[in-house]
C-alpha cells in the first residue's frame, strides 16, 4: 500500500481496518461479476475501512459473512453494467464510481472524470 495514501488515510479516519483476505474479494468479484481495478484492491486487502471526513470508503463485512457494503450499494447502480463500480458517496459531491477496466475515478456521471486512479482519489480528497 503506497505510504502517502495510508498516511492520509490514517489522518483522517477515526479507525483504520486491518484488511481483508483475498478470498472475500474474489466473492465479492464473483458476485458482481466484476474485477475490482488493482489500487481499489489493494486498500481492501490492506486497509478493508477507512473513512474520508467521516463518510465510508466502501468495504465488506466479512464478519457477517457477506458481500456488505460494495454489493448493497451496487445494488441500484445504472453504470455497473458498463463497467464502473461505485465505491463511495457523501452528501457534498454525491456518487464516486471507479472504472473497472482502467481504475479512473467519475464523480456523479461516467463522463465526469474525478481522479486518474483510486490513489488519485484519495489524494484530492485529502490534501485539501
Amino acid at each position: 500500500m503506497d505510504e502517502l495514501i495510508l498516511s492520509l488515510l490514517k489522518n483522517h479516519s477515526e479507525y483504520i481496518g486491518d484488511g481483508i483476505d483475498e478470498n472475500i474479494i474474489i466473492k465479492v468479484e464473483e458476485k458482481l461479476d466484476i474485477k475490482i481495478p488493482n489500487e481499489y484492491r489493494l486498500f481492501l486487502l490492506n486497509i478493508g475501512y477507512a473513512e474520508i471526513y467521516g463518510d465510508v470508503i466502501y468495504y465488506v463485512d466479512e464478519e457477517e459473512g457477506i458481500v456488505e457494503l460494495i454489493d448493497y450499494q451496487n445494488q441500484n447502480n445504472q453504470y455497473l453494467e458498463q463497467g464502473f463500480l461505485e465505491f463511495f458517496s457523501n452528501d457534498i459531491d454525491g456518487w464516486f464510481y471507479i472504472n473497472i477496466d482502467n481504475g479512473k475515478v467519475y464523480l456523479r456521471e461516467i463522463d465526469n472524470l474525478f481522479a486518474n486512479s483510486f490513489n488519485d482519489f484519495i489524494v484530492k480528497m485529502l490534501s485539501s
